[in-house]
């Protein structure tokens, strides 16, 4: 990549003064959008990395030029930085300083994936064609932890994955490109019954690594965009997808790793959380449309809140294998799942993102018991080895120690148990009575 520091950005848009921008910033004569890819918050895993998110610089590539901007908070909302991935093209409109970005617009992919063709005038992608305009630019994109690497391209062969914007064809990337996903089971949005709430917990079940703060906003305060989408979210698949089984959501070097630097969510569209995967079920259970507020909070409250706040249930502290039910949402001290059922032999088998260590893994299904040679622990890798294979190449799905995952010792720990009605969801399956067995038949069916 060629780099051009320190460049002179001076402004004449109307109501603007002349003004030096930010070392980076390209030469222009008016505030009117560019293209830029987005590459990372700049000085990302820096231990001088000031806390102030209010103060954070976000880095961009176009053309040949770096630029460095500041976003504003939006009134504490954060809006723009909600929106930024790594690796995806955006245009950006500077404000009159050409230090800070007044917007921050998403470019439309036109097509995504195998290029079968390209002589200079048309590219096929895919088997379509597209004509290429005469200035077109080709980059190469290559996403990895800590920041995003942008290279210029003499051109593209044929074989080569590839993401293109404009008509005619202006941007040409070669980068990962996601395939389609059908989940095995899915969900249907506001149905709210015990059945529907379950298949929608299943939806994103070996397709969507752990991310800690995965499902969040940007700014760690509640649910971010990903969350309130109805429907899984593309962006869970595509990071699924362009990792392999070396993925770590944490590395010892702060500079190459998917875990927060000072307290913001890089990559809080990646993946989901514990509590990112539970708030994303109820909201697909509980509403229609996308966008709303979203119900992505702490892990230990969880259960609580919804019991106590919502009123979708009663909330116990009765942590007795045995009295385990269906569809409870449990929330111990850092952590929430949700219970699909007892197995015949009173073991649990629950739906939960979690992780190895800093290894993977992400939302799946698991056991809980006192002795690992358990039923639900069967159940569980029969069910993820058939219905998700590629998932089970990597990850072996676990037996979860039951003094740990019913340890309602902190003030806020306890199960959700869900009222059976209007108030909370129907059962008109029955499954509130059934086995983990009969339970994922009919789920499966």
């Amino acid at each position: 990549m060629h780099r051009i520091p320190n460049l002179l950005m001076i402004t004449f848009a109307a109501g603007c003064t002349a003004a030096s921008g930010s070392a980076g910033a390209p030469p222009a004569s008016d505030t009117a959008p560019v293209c830029g890819v987005y590459v990372g918050v700049d000085g990302y895993g820096v231990t001088d990395l000031r806390d102030d998110i209010d103060h954070f610089r976000f880095g961009f590539v176009s053309g040949d030029a770096e630029l460095s901007y500041h976003i504003g908070d939006d009134g504490g909302k954060y809006t723009l930085q909600n929106i930024l991935q790594e690796g995806s093209r955006y245009m950006l409109t500077p404000d009159c300083s050409g230090d800070s970005l007044d917007t921050v617009v998403p470019m439309t992919v036109a097509a995504a994936g195998r290029v079968d063709s390209a002589d200079g005038s048309t590219i096929t992608v895919d088997g379509r064609e597209y004509s290429v305009s005469d200035d077109v630019w080709y980059s190469e994109i290559s996403c990895r932890p800590g920041r995003c690497i942008v290279t210029r391209l003499d051109g593209v062969e044929a074989g080569d994955e590839v993401k293109i914007y404009g008509s005619p064809v202006k941007y040409v990337d070669r980068t990962f490109v996601s395939r389609p996903y059908t989940p095995p089971v899915s969900g249907n949005p506001g149905e709210r019954t015990l059945k529907n709430f379950l298949r929608t917990a299943l939806t994103p079940v070996g397709a969507t690594l752990y991310v800690y703060g995965g499902g969040w906003n940007w700014q760690d305060e509640g649910a971010g965009p990903q969350s309130v989408t109805i429907g899984l979210p593309s962006d869970w698949i595509s990071f699924f997808q362009m990792n392999d089984a070396g993925y770590s959501y944490k590395d010892t070097d702060p500079a190459r790793s998917y875990y927060p630097w000072h307290k913001y969510n890089e990559y809080h569209y990646a993946g989901a959380d514990c509590s990112g995967f539970v708030g994303w079920t109820v909201y697909n259970v509980m509403d229609t449309v996308s966008g709303g507020k979203g119900y992505v909070m702490s892990s230990t409250r969880m259960a609580k809140t919804f019991a106590e706040d919502y009123g979708w249930g009663t909330f116990t502290k009765d942590n007795s294998p045995e009295n385990f039910s269906p569809g409870d949402i449990v929330s111990i001290k850092g952590h929430v799942y949700i219970c699909l059922g007892r197995a015949s032999d009173g073991s649990l088998l629950i739906l939960h993102s979690t992780v190895e260590g800093t290894r993977g893994t992400g939302v799946q299904l698991s056991a809980v018991a006192k002795d690992p040679d358990c039923d639900a622990l069967r159940l569980a890798r029969q069910y993820m080895r058939r219905y998700y294979p590629r998932w089970s190449e990597r990850y072996e799905a676990e037996c979860r120690s039951i003094a740990r995952y019913a340890d309602f010792s902190d003030p806020s720990a306890g199960r959700l148990v869900w009222h059976i009605g209007d108030a909370g969801l129907a059962d008109p399956d029955g499954l509130h009575a059934m086995t983990a067995e009969q339970i994922l038949t009919i789920l499966f069916e």
